[in-house]
């Protein structure tokens, strides 16, 4: 449950990038209280871009209680883990990329990157496919 303080604060969506995209075409304010902010994110889940997400962000959604919905399935299931993930070369043969840190949907099995980590993976996702 998210604390009520948090959801009636006022937050300036110039401090939050795909926030304010989201509100743009609703509203002309500059800041809105945690509950509208949530509701446009949950609205735009599946359309959002997440590597686009500061961190900043990413932690405020987070606030919000957002990262418990996966933007996947819908399911109140994701958590904040740290994994060893499992990429396969082109032969098939495993390649484990150890302590991956994201968001986990414990219904589905999607995982929501961060910047650094979502990199880590395309770069060994590249180095596989070049070899």
């Amino acid at each position: 449950m998210t604390d009520t303080a948090v959801m009636h604060a006022l937050y300036p969506l110039a401090e939050f990038p795909v926030l304010a995209a989201l509100a743009s075409p609703h509203t002309t304010a500059t800041k809105l209280d945690g509950r509208a902010c949530l509701h446009l994110y949950v609205r735009a889940l599946g359309d959002i871009d997440w590597l686009a997400l500061t961190s900043r962000e990413r932690e405020f959604m987070r606030t919000l209680g957002l990262f418990t919905i996966c933007p996947c399935c819908g399911a109140s299931a994701l958590v904040r883990d740290t994994r060893d993930h499992v990429l396969s070369r082109s032969d098939g043969t495993p390649v484990t990329l150890t302590a991956l840190t994201g968001d986990y949907c414990n219904a589905c099995g999607e995982v929501i990157l961060d910047g650094a980590e979502g990199q880590r993976v395309m770069d060994a996702a590249g180095e596989l496919h070049r070899r």
